[in-house]
């Protein structure tokens, strides 16, 4: 008898920021913040080594109104059992980290199926 074992996705957004989330191994975790280009301010993300990002992606906001933000997604996957950390700064590039005006952070313990 085969069965087809399906990845779970457990969404995170910013009232998760300094939260340690433990899920089995095999899952992914979906992590979604606003983010308003406009602004000259974007999220500098970073994950440690072991943690994937399987996806970076950028959604503009979904109406013409100027000035309007958007959101980012990351999609991580721990590679094992272990504990990584996801780090995001929203500033502005030219500026370095001086310029941050919110942090992200987030510990993933991975735990055995």
């Amino acid at each position: 008898v085969s069965t087809s074992a399906s990845v779970t996705t457990i969404l995170v957004n910013s009232s998760s920021n300094g939260d340690i989330l433990t899920v089995p191994a095999s899952e992914r975790v979906l992590v979604s913040l606003n983010e308003n280009p406009t602004t000259g301010y974007m999220w500098n993300a970073t994950a440690s080594k072991g943690l994937s990002v399987i996806s970076d992606t950028y959604y503009p906001p979904n109406t013409t109104l100027i000035g309007a933000g958007g959101y980012h997604e990351w999609i991580l996957a721990p590679d094992t059992v272990g504990t990584y950390t996801f780090k995001a700064t929203y500033m502005r590039p030219w500026e370095g980290a001086s310029s941050a005006a919110d942090t992200f952070s987030l510990v993933i313990e991975a735990t055995p199926e």
